[in-house]
């Protein structure tokens, strides 16, 4: 969101002062804020991932346990 409102000012920044590069660094700052939500979201899954399974040797080792002993 903050995102979002930085470009959309940046822009409005390029039209008033009538500066093409300035339109330039807005775009630049769009395609940062999606590759770093595109990285966050990657680590976010691989913890999710890591997590799961985790929980689920646990749960493999509960349950050998409970029929083994």
């Amino acid at each position: 969101m903050i995102g979002t409102i930085t470009i959309a000012i940046i822009a409005l920044l390029s039209v008033v002062l009538g500066e093409s590069a300035v339109l330039d660094i807005s775009l630049i700052y769009a395609v940062m804020s999606f590759v770093s939500v595109i990285v966050l979201s990657k680590i976010y899954m691989g913890r999710f991932v890591e997590w799961e399974s985790e929980r689920g040797a646990l749960e493999e080792e509960k349950e050998e346990e409970e029929h083994g002993a």
